[in-house]
This record gives structure tokens, sequence and C-alpha cells, in this order.
């Protein structure tokens, strides 16, 4: 937070600051009554300088914010797949009911459980924990993250899309890239070696079975097609007899894959239009009239060249 805190003050507002005033003054010289000036824009002073502003040239600042856009979603992501698999996890009672199926069970403990783990010779696994610590887990952890996630691409846009040159256009993208990994960077550089392997070998158990094949749910034990397709001890029933479900529902797999690329590459690609077109406050009330001059000039220099 503190290192969002001064890239906010030390570096975004001095760069909005100064791209605003460039652009006052751009209107208050070139615009005459309101009119563009051909004469004043070819007596303009900071004409050069105007020309690298990333607003004037806005397909090539939209392809350098999905980039930047695809970094924060990824992070994004990552803490929303966490926080589902939290949220799914089993209370401890609810599993203790399910395991302990005999009359002579084991008697029940006297506190109740907060957590249950399974350990194997690789891994220690959490099945199943209680709603505290769930509201725990995800409350310090993981809406921390997504709220810095999302408050890093704001920030971030924000501060790229007041940068006045190209060159420190590719730069601070690299920079902010640099901050999201800080957390990993610590990580890495202060917990131990042998610490790092233990959290390691932590894992969340992902539920699957009956109530969880395709969405299909069962109540009460009531016989459904996937528990036709599901055996209790989690093997395939029908593999080689039921070809024809197998497929329907790998293609149905197959098909939510691909509707969610599509769904995230719109997202990636759509937020950096909404964002430069309408959201974008760095330069209140653009009219996009820095485009077509600099694009005049910049034909000028190419043909000299």
């Amino acid at each position: 937070f503190y290192v969002l805190w001064c890239t906010k003050l030390y570096i975004c507002v001095p760069a909005v600051t100064r791209v605003q005033a460039l652009y006052a003054h751009f209107q208050d010289k070139v615009f005459v009554d309101g009119v563009f000036s051909e004469e004043a824009w070819e007596e303009f002073e900071w004409a050069s300088k105007l020309c690298q502003i990333s607003l004037s040239e806005p397909f090539f600042l939209v392809a350098v914010l999905v980039c930047w856009t695809a970094t924060c979603w990824i992070d994004l992501l990552e803490s929303v797949r966490c926080m589902s698999l939290w949220c799914h996890l089993e209370s401890p009672t609810s599993l203790k009911e399910r395991m302990l199926q005999s009359e002579d069970s084991e008697e029940e403990e006297e506190h109740e459980e907060m957590t249950r783990v399974e350990e194997t010779d690789e891994y220690v696994v959490l099945t199943a924990a209680d709603t505290r610590t769930k509201m725990a887990a995800i409350g310090m952890i993981f809406l921390p993250k997504v709220a810095i996630a999302v408050y890093l691409w704001w920030l971030g846009t924000r501060w790229l899309v007041a940068t006045t040159s190209f060159q420190d256009l590719l730069l601070n993208a690299v920079a902010l890239a640099f901050i999201t990994e800080l957390d990993e960077l610590l990580y890495h550089a202060l917990v131990p070696e042998d610490i790092q392997v233990l959290v390691r070998s932590y894992k969340l158990s992902l539920v699957v079975g009956p109530e969880a094949v395709d969405g299909e749910a069962t109540d009460d034990g009531v016989e459904t097609e996937a528990d036709d397709f599901w055996r209790s001890d989690g093997s395939v029933d029908g593999l080689g007899t039921d070809d024809e479900r197998i497929t329907r529902r790998r293609d149905r797999r197959l098909k939510y894959r691909v509707a969610g690329m599509v769904l995230t590459m719109l997202v990636i690609i759509g937020l950096p239009v909404i964002y430069i077109y309408h959201l974008q406050q760095v330069l209140p009330g653009y009219r996009w009239d820095v485009h077509a001059p600099c694009e005049s000039r910049l034909d000028l220099l190419m043909t000299a060249l």
C-alpha cells in the first residue's frame, strides 16, 4: 500500500499536472475563437512535446493498456479462484457426518473443529474449514489482493495515459509490471527457503463428485445422470459403453473454456478502450484534437527521412 501511495503522490499526480498544462497551452495558442489554426500550429513552440503525449496516438496507447490490463487480470483472476476454492470448502461438521456413516463410529470431539486436513507423502491438503476460518482467509488475504489489483490497474492506466513520451510509455509499463511482482520478490527474498517449501506443500481440496459434475447437483440421494457417471469411489462408469455421454460432457467443457477465453479477451481489450474514450480524467473534456495535426507532422518528418 505504501508503494502505491508513493506512486500516486510522487509520480502519477505530477505526470497528470504536466500533460494538463501542455494541453491547456495547446488549446490557448493554436485555437483562435474555438477554431483550429494551421498557422498557429506551425508556430506552436511545444508541438514536438505535444505530439509525444500518449493520447495523440490512441491505437498505440490501447495496445500498451491491453498488455497492462492482462497483467492485472492474471493477479485478479488468481485471487478470485482462490476465494472460490475457500468458499467451496466443506465445513468440518458436514465432512465428519459423511465420513462417519457406521453405527459404531467413534465419539465426536467435545470442541468443534475449525479445519480438517489430510496428509500425504507430498502434500498437506486442507479438506474442510468452518465459516470463521473462511471469512478470515478471504477478508485478510484475498479481498485486499483484489482491491490492490483493481486500484493498481486504475492508477497504472492513469499514469500511462498521462505519459508525455512514447519511450517513457513503454518504460512505465515495464515499471508497473515490476510493481505487481513486488510481493513475490519480497517473499522470495525474506522468507527462508525451507519455509517456502513448507508453504508450497499446503494445498486446498477441490471437491469433485456426483454433486459437482457439470453443475448437476443431487438432493438427498436422488439418482441423476451424474450419479450414473461417477461411482462412489470416484471411478468413471460406462467408459467403454457410453462414449457418447463422455463426448458430450467433453464438448460441453470445451465450449465453456472457449466462451471463457472469448469473454476474457473482450474484457482485456474492452476495458482500455472504455477507459480512454469515456472514463479517463487525465484530460477532462478531451476532444481528440491532437491526433490529426500530429499525424500530419509525423508524415512530414517521415518524408524528410
